[in-house]
């Protein structure tokens, strides 16, 4: 089945709210012409025989390896041959795209040969537990820090354990990591055994957009948005929190980068603390 949450009420503000989720054992379906519209997470498993597909005019031979992907908007799909297989798949707005491009440092990914570990097999079961009370308030904004963690969860174990990656698939991504915890560039040149040219080389393949200082400032800015949005926390407190070098440096980027201060970003996109007494029988 398809669930489409794009009207369904939420009582958080979560930044990654899903406009539609997918469930679908058995799933037959032939694209003519497609084009999406928005971002689309897929996760296909269980396939009876081998696909083939194209994707942006170009085509791609399917495997009976089960697969996980990230389509972007503006993709257009057909299906050549199909394939009947088990599929899960969760839709974000467009608008979501560049903030999921920034957090796994890549425009797109497709990886074959998946296996989720325990826990993430766990997820999906409390994702299917939830769908069955999509009518019951809290619902929806459980699924979206379910989806949130699965997504986020599962290419993380594909990214450190994939059977065949090169050694600068795997530097690169802890030198990132490490980055984003304020490690000097300095330092992780020296750690990861790179000069800085080949570092640089390496980086842009792996963010293309965002040089070091700016992915980590990006990662720095979504961690204060979130903590801006879910805790009462004081400014000041989420400034060392999040590793800005000051209170006057903190303001005047975010001020910068939204148009206001925190503290109007706070009463914008906060959400009321919810009331239990309320709801108690």
């Amino acid at each position: 089945m398809i669930y489409d949450l794009s009207r369904t009420e939420r009582q958080l503000n979560f930044p990654f709210p899903l406009v539609m989720l997918g469930w679908m054992p058995h799933h037959r379906y032939r694209h003519r012409e497609h084009v999406l519209n928005n971002l689309f997470f897929c996760f296909s498993f269980n396939k009876e025989k081998a696909g083939l597909a194209e994707v942006n005019g170009e085509r791609h031979q399917g495997t009976l390896d089960s697969t996980f992907g990230m389509l972007l908007p503006g993709t257009r799909m057909n299906t050549v041959r199909d394939s009947v297989h088990d599929e899960l798949f969760f839709a974000y707005d467009a608008e979501c795209t560049k903030k999921f491009q920034q957090i796994f440092g890549v425009k797109s990914f497709h990886f074959q040969n998946v296996y989720p570990s325990g826990f993430l097999q766990e997820t999906v079961g409390e994702i299917r537990k939830n769908l069955n009370v999509l009518h019951e308030p809290g619902a929806a904004d459980h699924l979206d820090q379910l989806a949130f963690s699965f997504i986020t969860g599962l290419y993380t174990e594909q990214r450190t354990c994939r059977e065949q990656t090169s050694d600068c698939d795997l530097r690169i991504p802890a030198a990132a990591a490490e980055l984003t915890e304020g490690k000097l560039l300095i330092e992780l040149l020296k750690k990861y055994g790179f000069s800085r040219r080949s570092f640089f080389r390496e980086w842009h393949r792996f963010s293309p957009e965002l040089t070091p200082a700016q992915y980590r400032l990006e990662h720095q800015f979504v961690h204060a948005e979130t903590l801006l949005q879910q805790t009462d926390m004081r400014i000041s407190e989420i400034v060392v929190r999040c590793g800005f070098s000051s209170n006057a440096y903190f303001c005047k980027r975010f001020r910068l980068r939204h148009g206001c201060s925190a503290t109007e970003y706070r009463k914008r996109k906060s959400s009321p603390l919810p009331d239990f007494q309320r709801n108690a029988p």
